[in-house]
């Protein structure tokens, strides 16, 4: 029982989400989800008491208020008061209404949340975007709309993750390395720059690059370390760092961060990582005059800088 409640209420929350978005697209105005997936929580919440349905937005239903310049929740109140009326007073008329012109009226509101436009759009652009649209169009048209959202959420989730097991990694020559080169690191050192979220899932791809590049200069140099954007990092990662600045160690070489913030000063003390490297190689972009960080980010588009893919992905392209 509670497996199905849970699938339920999940299913139902993520409908009333999408909902919320294409009607948001539609009418142009702004949604809190914060506050969507509140007030359907206490609805359903308060409706378990008076033995009511699980409950969640209506595609048509919200269609057909935005076609009949419905602007506020208000209009909900209105349409409960106005078909309890209609159920207590006028149920021999609407008997007598038939099926087809109900459906016919569903079928027009619901070819209005069709955008052909947007459809072009998704099937000219490669890449996931196109195929989790044709999951869910298959979805939708064979197994029903829930089987189409519930496949549409799952699908959003791993190309989610696997966008973010895939950090950048930039490998910085000329200029855009020189700038990021401390004092106390003047000559031989290698710039590498890190985007995006290092975690146990993606913390492979950096390995992969800090063995290759070792491969490459034999650890017989400086290396710094560009995370301005760098997102997120946790153990795994931090481990990352630890190990190749205790090999740089060894071999006579220093291994420099250059941060954004102090948003990750939590992760690199707690692993070690500041007192391996040393505060000395420890550089934050909001700590510097703000020409010279000007200056670093005007320049990322510079033709000095080369691009790293891990191998197996189409090999080092340093």
């Amino acid at each position: 029982m509670y497996t199905a409640a849970f699938v339920l209420a999940f299913l139902g929350l993520m409908q009333s989400c999408v909902i919320a978005r294409a009607m948001a697209i539609k009418s142009g105005q702004n949604v809190d989800m914060n506050q969507e997936v509140l007030g359907q929580g206490l609805s359903n919440i308060g409706g378990s008491f008076l033995s009511c349905f699980p409950s969640c937005g209506s595609f048509n239903r919200s269609a057909s208020n935005i076609e009949s310049g419905a602007r506020t929740p208000l209009v909900g109140v209105i349409s409960a008061i106005v078909l309890g009326a209609l159920v207590f007073f006028a149920t021999p008329v609407i008997a007598q209404l038939p099926i087809a012109v109900m459906a016919g009226v569903l079928f027009l509101v619901g070819a209005g949340l069709i955008k052909v436009k947007d459809i072009k759009k998704l099937v000219r652009i490669h890449g996931e975007s196109r195929i989790i649209f044709v999951l869910c169009l298959a979805a939708t048209v064979y197994g029903g709309l829930d089987k189409g959202v519930m496949l549409g959420i799952l699908a959003s989730v791993v190309a989610y993750l696997r966008s973010v097991s895939r950090p950048e990694i930039d490998l910085f020559f000329g200029e855009d390395a020189e700038q990021y080169v401390p004092a106390n690191l003047i000559g031989s050192a290698t710039v590498l720059q890190v985007s995006g979220s290092v975690f146990f899932g993606s913390v492979q791809v950096l390995e992969l690059a800090l063995t290759d590049l070792a491969s490459a200069d034999k650890r017989q140099g400086h290396l710094v370390i560009v995370a301005e954007h760098l997102h997120s990092l946790d153990m795994a990662g931090a481990e990352a760092l630890l190990q190749e600045a205790d090999r740089r160690k060894a071999k006579g070489f220093a291994l420099a961060l250059w941060l954004r913030d102090h948003n990750l000063d939590a992760v690199l003390e707690e692993s070690g990582v500041m007192e391996a490297i040393g505060p000395e190689n420890l550089h934050y972009t909001y700590d510097c005059p703000m020409s010279y960080t000007w200056q670093g980010r005007g320049s990322y588009t510079s033709q000095g800088r080369g691009s790293y893919e891990p191998r197996g992905r189409g090999g080092n392209k340093i």
